[in-house]
């Protein structure tokens, strides 16, 4: 049986390089993609994420330029954390049966 192939994380280095080859040399999200060997979806997901984090230029404004700014805005957790889900109080919810 063949393995699977075990996909790569993607780096804060692969971020610069995605916002650098968008910005400075004007290419598409597929392009991009092809030339870093990275899903197209990839490429757009961290493209919406600099975006809505106000990094859509090249290069990046002093003081978010430090790879620690980049990853903290970047990979960044979106949604709820899970600690805050609490269960519902099931007896006193109206029953649909």
């Amino acid at each position: 049986m063949p393995r699977q192939k075990r996909a790569r994380r993607t780096t804060v280095q692969d971020i610069r390089s995605i916002l650098r080859l968008t910005h400075e040399q004007g290419l598409s999200a597929r392009e991009v993609a092809a030339r870093l060997k990275l899903s197209k979806t990839t490429v757009a997901t961290y493209l919406n994420r600099a975006r809505e984090a106000g990094l859509n230029c090249w290069p990046l404004p002093k003081g978010r330029d430090d790879d620690s700014t980049l990853k903290q805005v970047v990979f960044q957790r979106v949604g709820r954390p899970p600690g805050d889900l609490t269960e519902p109080d099931w007896p006193k919810m109206p029953s649909k049966t």
